[in-house]
């Protein structure tokens, strides 16, 4: 393998866990990524990382970074080089992490169903019912489809041995994705040779694999399905990665005012008239969606369907107290 003079002068601290170098020199998997870095000198790459960073500003690859009350706007953290996982250590994650999110869905339907688990002590009561993310309200709710964990974000780390360990589980709005995809779109322009010696497998068919997933728990047909995303709007930090969503996947971006409640069915208010919805990917947090049920002071969500009977009866009532006071 020829010398990466990138490299030259460089070894791994002590105690880390380095994924491309061991001690003894290059690990077998990323041999030929190393064999195209060599080809690169330090200016090359300084220059290559500024045309990826312009390229991510003019096209608003961007997040919303708020301190004294004032925003800016930052262009995600993008490095040349991947982050590079061997296709076997993939193979192996890929398979512990569907284990993993399975045993949290069940996990999921016990705490909000019968809570067996917590009867049986395995995990102390208090911890689960107590938590801030436990929402009571939904004890008895089952979810259409038995589906519980449609999107999940799993972080992940190495400790000094190189055992994969998992950092934090995001099974509510996890973000990024949008990121990933761009970022990958801004590598395969700049570093086209690097990506294709190191083969890595395509990320850009997850907008195509998430609309599958929200089609697939609608009431309705797939052809009858109507799916739109809930953005909080234009001020939230990740408004970027909702409307890449929405346009990639070809469905409307709405924000609450966009969205009422008959009956049952949600609707979307649309030029033509009100639009039945069947699949909402919310990216606002559960707690702001019905002001009725959750937060009294959210203008965030949209109120439901028992939130409109209970200000029809309120008004009727107010109605037969003033008829009895004249």
């Amino acid at each position: 393998m020829t010398a990466v003079p990138l490299l030259s002068g460089y070894a791994p601290l002590p105690g880390t866990f380095d994924e491309i170098l061991a001690a003894d020199g290059p690990r077998p998997p990323f041999a030929r990524v190393l064999d195209a870095l060599a080809r690169l000198t330090t200016d090359e790459l300084a220059r290559l990382q500024q045309l990826a960073e312009q390229a991510l500003l003019h096209q608003g690859v961007t997040f919303s970074v708020y301190a004294d009350n004032r925003g800016t706007e930052k262009i995600f953290p993008f490095c040349l080089i991947p982050r590079l996982v061997a296709a076997a250590d993939f193979a192996h994650l890929e398979r512990g992490l569907e284990q993993r999110l399975r045993a949290l869905s069940a996990f999921l339907d016990d705490v909000y169903g019968e809570q067996a688990i917590l009867a049986a002590g395995v995990i102390p009561a208090e911890m689960v019912l107590g938590a801030a993310g436990y929402q009571p309200t939904l004890r008895g709710v089952k979810p259409p489809g038995g589906v519980r964990i449609h999107i999940a974000g799993v972080d992940l780390i190495r400790d000094p041995a190189g055992t994969w360990q998992v950092l934090e589980d995001n099974l509510r709005t996890p973000s990024g994705v949008s990121y990933v995809v761009e970022n990958r779109t801004i590598s395969k322009r700049v570093i086209p040779r690097l990506l294709d010696r190191a083969r890595v497998h395509r990320v850009d068919h997850y907008p195509t694999k998430l609309a599958e997933t929200l089609r697939a728990v609608s009431p309705r047909p797939g052809d009858d399905t109507t799916a739109v995303v809930l953005t909080p709007g234009p001020y939230n930090s990740a408004y970027f990665e909702h409307s890449f969503l929405a346009r990639t996947m070809g469905l409307e971006l709405v924000t609450a005012p966009d969205l009422f409640v008959d009956g049952d069915v949600v609707y979307c208010k649309t030029t033509r008239g009100p639009r039945r919805i069947d699949v909402i990917y919310r990216r606002t947090d559960e707690t702001f969606l019905d002001p009725e049920v959750f937060r009294p002071d959210s203008v965030l969500g949209v109120r439901g369907p028992d939130a409109r009977l209970r200000r029809r009866q309120r008004r009727a009532g107010q109605r037969a107290r003033q008829r009895r006071r004249r």
